[in-house]
């Protein structure tokens, strides 16, 4: 198996991938510096190879280090050469963003390693596109650990190193480049539809806040009104209702010998004489004892 890794020109030391190296150019390994072979044949993506003789094994098992390296100066060349390229996102709710890379000119400048201040601390781009010293976007190469979204200022990019390679590499001249951006986060229309969730939710709290409100004063006033029209009835004794002992367990003391009270009864009155009274004693009660024949 052949990694399709670019190579160094031999002449100008550009880092050229395999799809766009031509036979008129030589080319060197990266790793070893030793002459390369150009393999472009109709059945094969075309790929660098070392000579039979050489132990370099850089095309055949390179190392973590030299994938992710590779992949590195993969994308500054792609988009210094204003190749036609996009980068999707699909966020968590699977939702497509793409991006177009501005074509590239003498106003923009494209750095590897480049380091920025984030968050209170120094940090490292693997690849950053600058317009006069400022960040336009981040492009981050993952070959087996992800960047922590917390290090890194937005837009930014993170693209998985293999998939990189042998996309460019097996695009077809007249087809867009389209690269995936493999952050797991959320999208524009993801925080949007959340925020718009968040607001119904409290929307929706606050009425049912309104209505148990509601229904809590009109049973309130319910229960007032008939505390008021029974409260409000003369005991045949003469005590207003709300004035009757309810006690489970009533002290009751006497408090006169005898007492007399105007009756209403079928829309007459009549005197009627009580020979005693009693109130209960107990705590926060004091009202009377109900003196009716039943």
């Amino acid at each position: 198996m052949h990694y399709l890794l670019g190579a160094l020109n031999k002449l100008t030391k550009e880092y050229v991938y395999p799809k766009i190296a031509t036979k008129d150019n030589k080319y060197i390994c990266p790793d070893c510096s030793m002459d390369l072979i150009l393999r472009k044949g109709n059945i094969k993506a075309h790929h660098f190879a070392h000579h039979k003789k050489s132990e370099c094994s850089y095309y055949e098992k390179p190392s973590e280090t030299q994938i992710h390296k590779n992949a590195k100066y993969l994308v500054k060349t792609i988009i210094e050469k204003n190749m036609n390229i996009t980068f999707t996102r699909s966020c968590i709710k699977n939702h497509n963003e793409t991006f177009k890379i501005p074509q590239f000119n003498q106003d923009y400048n494209v750095v590897l390693e480049h380091s920025f201040q984030h968050n209170g601390s120094i940090k490292r781009a693997d690849v950053a596109i600058l317009n006069n010293n400022h960040i336009v976007y981040i492009f981050e190469i993952c070959y087996t650990n992800k960047t922590k979204e917390i290090n890194r200022p937005e837009p930014w990019f993170e693209i998985d190193a293999l998939e990189l390679i042998n996309n460019v590499n097996e695009t077809s001249n007249n087809e867009i480049i389209n690269i995936k951006c493999i952050r797991n986060k959320k999208c524009d229309i993801c925080c949007k539809e959340e925020i718009e969730a968040l607001n119904k939710r409290k929307e929706i709290e606050l009425e049912k806040m309104r209505l148990e409100a509601k229904i809590k004063k009109e049973i309130e006033t319910i229960e007032l009104e008939k505390m008021r029209l029974e409260g409000s009835k003369t005991c045949t004794c003469g005590i207003l209702q709300n004035d009757i002992c309810k006690c489970n367990i009533p002290k009751y003391n006497k408090i006169d010998d005898s007492y007399s009270f105007n009756l209403k009864k079928n829309k007459k009155h009549s005197k009627v004489e009580v020979k005693e009274r009693y109130i209960c004693n107990n705590t926060n009660c004091y009202k009377y004892k109900c003196s009716c024949i039943i």
